[in-house]
């Protein structure tokens, strides 16, 4: 009997750590929609110059202050429809810079799951399986069919 592995068929190696949750890419996105929902509520607060109007600031500070991240959202149900093009056009650019940060969001979530899938993927080719069909000079191989005996 030969001790080298058969041509016939692969061991397969240790696969990667097979199963589990993307925590890293999930908490990732969800950071970033937050960083980019404060970028849109920080955003549309100076252009009304930190109005009373906008509520209590987390933050006071001189000459701007620190809302929290998603009060753009209240303002916007409470102001957006407003007929005065000064108020509505801040509403709506802070709505755009959520919208092109959420799709960033998306495409960082992204990324980073698929390079989590290959990590895992790796060392998993022959997982399931490598045999194939013997050809004739696989069967010779084995010495199984010498033809001294006649068997051939």
């Amino acid at each position: 009997m030969r001790s080298k592995q058969s041509d016939l068929y692969v061991i397969p190696q240790q696969p990667g750590d097979l199963g589990g949750y993307n925590w890293r890419a999930t908490v990732m996105g969800l950071f970033l929609l937050t960083v980019v929902n404060a970028a849109a509520t920080q955003y549309i607060a100076a252009k009304f110059q930190y109005q009373e109007a906008l509520g209590r600031p987390i933050l006071q500070m001189k000459k701007a202050a620190i809302y929290e991240p998603f009060s753009w959202i209240d303002w916007g149900w409470r102001y957006c429809a407003s007929r005065d093009e000064r108020i509505r056009r801040p509403f709506f650019e802070g709505e755009m810079i959520v919208i092109a940060g959420s799709f960033l969001c998306v495409a960082v979530f992204f990324v980073l799951t698929n390079r989590r899938a290959r990590k895992l993927s790796e060392n998993a080719e022959d997982l399931h399986g490598s045999a194939r069909w013997a050809n004739d000079a696989d069967v010779r191989a084995t010495g199984l069919l010498d033809s001294k005996r006649g068997y051939m």
